[in-house]
């Protein structure tokens, strides 16, 4: 666990174990160079990594693929990270550099998502 921000309790871990007795990483059971290819083949642009970078998210990814591994259950499980859809700007200030897509274009990638992870 690691965080850019402290959590509701003020906690901002750096490196921490999401739990201490557990095995060192679990990660999706999909094929992400899969989704990723038939995301670009949409003209949906991506970039994969090995990290979801941030607390809530990386803990989220850990705990689900442990549930998958522990349990045996027979899902598929991938984790995307998207952007702001760009209805958003009025609403709220996101930092310098934020890239938005258009709602159809989140809507789009998560149509190609569903479809190539069954």
């Amino acid at each position: 666990m690691r965080g850019k921000y402290p959590d509701a309790n003020g906690k901002s871990p750096q490196g921490d174990k999401i739990i201490s007795s557990g095995k060192p990483k679990y990660s999706t059971n999909s094929d992400l160079v899969h989704l990723s290819r038939a995301l670009t083949e949409a003209n949906i642009p991506i970039s994969l990594s090995a990290d979801a970078e941030e607390f809530v998210c990386n803990s989220l990814i850990y705990l689900t693929a442990r549930t998958i591994y522990r349990d045996r259950l027979q899902i598929k499980f991938a984790f995307f990270h998207t952007p702001w859809t760009s209805d958003y700007l009025s609403r709220i200030n996101l930092e310098p550099g934020k890239v938005t897509i258009p709602k159809n274009d989140l809507r789009k990638t998560i149509e190609v998502l569903v479809k190539e992870i069954m």
